[in-house]
């Protein structure tokens, strides 16, 4: 364990806090995904702990992709700058690939640091010098830990924090209402990035057992929310299965539209198997709408089987699609499970409940002693 403590004489009254924190994240971006909404769950749960803003260092202000080596190299530069010159007192990088910037800055130098890891960035690739050299290593799942640490038993201990939610803000402008005005009562929505390069999510499994589902529950209907370079390939395959007419496809949509959405569908269905944990799980419970997720991913830990909702094998479409039209169609067990999701996120997923973890685990890797006056 690594911890930043000054060493003062028995004498003084002294108090401990988390010192001085810096943030080290990719983006904020509202279009960043999962990573730029958990860069600001950190930033916001450390000042709120705090009662300031801690210092922060960002890699990009728009999107995370497609940054340029000039951005990288001045990110650098700042980093240098911020540790040389004591900023700070110890930093939380938002993603372990922008830590890697650690290795450009002189051992002498380096602030104690820790590293928030994600999903498949945890265990799809070797962990690089700057992840296994932290002084921790935070993860939201179980499922994400036990995971990489199979996969590389060199990354070392990993602790245990879960996600949690920013409190619900004032949302600007009005959701979009043409949209809205297309969302019947037995919609089904996924939502999240629809990207070529992120494909086991589970969009193609809810098209393949569509079909099935309209056999019993004519009337559903599946909403696929989200942007990105998959979606016209999505749009041409409900078309090919001959289920258009019952797809919505929305593209990208604004705080307001999606708050909307979870309001308006009668349950969420995202069958993945590649999250690490699912922020988007915790939306849906904080909604009170049923949950649909897979057996092989981190949804195994927001989700409750047969409590919360329902997990399923991903290649199973036939149990997928008796899941979905299960809930659709027993008014009494989804009104159920959306009322006991939201109490599970109401005891462990809220903004408050976030903070506390982690303030209390960075705590014993980082509290700074203060000094507060003489005993004499």
């Amino acid at each position: 364990m690594t911890v930043a403590a000054q060493r003062v004489p028995l004498s003084d009254f002294t108090t401990r806090r988390l010192g001085r924190p810096a943030v080290a994240v990719i983006t904020q971006s509202p279009k960043g995904g999962g990573v730029a909404y958990v860069a600001r769950l950190l930033i916001q749960a450390l000042g709120s702990a705090a009662g300031e803003p801690p210092a922060l260092l960002s890699l990009n202000q728009e999107e995370a992709a497609n940054v340029s080596a000039s951005r990288k190299a001045r990110f650098a530069g700042r980093l240098l700058t911020h540790s040389a010159l004591r900023r700070s007192d110890w930093i939380i990088f938002g993603h372990p690939g922008i830590a890697s910037v650690q290795q450009m800055i002189p051992r002498p130098t380096r602030l104690p640091y820790a590293i928030q890891l994600h999903g498949t960035d945890a265990w799809d690739r070797p962990p690089s010098r700057a992840v296994i050299e932290a002084s921790l290593r935070i993860a939201p799942s179980r499922y994400t830990i036990d995971r990489a640490r199979s996969e590389y038993p060199e990354i070392g201990p990993i602790e245990l924090c879960p996600h949690g939610l920013l409190p619900r803000g004032s949302l600007t402008g009005p959701p979009d209402f043409t949209l809205l005005s297309r969302i019947g009562p037995a919609s089904v929505l996924i939502l999240g990035r629809v990207a070529a390069s992120e494909g086991r999510k589970g969009h193609d499994q809810l098209l393949e057992c569509w079909p099935r589902v309209l056999e019993s529950a004519p009337q559903a209907q599946l909403v696929i929310a989200g942007e990105g370079d998959d979606l016209d390939r999505l749009k041409q395959k409900a078309r090919s299965i001959g289920i258009a007419d019952r797809v919505v496809c929305s593209g990208y949509v604004s705080d307001a539209t999606r708050e909307a959405l979870f309001g308006r569908c009668a349950l969420f269905a995202m069958p993945s198997q590649q999250e690490g944990f699912g922020l988007v799980y915790l939306e849906a419970m904080r909604a009170a709408l049923p949950c649909i997720g897979a057996l092989s991913d981190g949804a195994t830990e927001p989700i409750v089987n047969g409590e919360t909702g329902f997990l399923v094998q991903q290649t199973d479409r036939e149990a997928l699609a008796r899941a979905i039209v299960t809930i659709l169609r027993d008014h009494d067990l989804r009104r159920q499970f959306g009322e006991a999701g939201r109490k599970r996120f109401d005891e462990r997923y809220t903004f408050e409940a976030y903070r506390t973890r982690l303030t209390a685990l960075l705590s014993e890797y980082f509290m700074v002693e203060e000094i507060r006056g003489r005993s004499r």
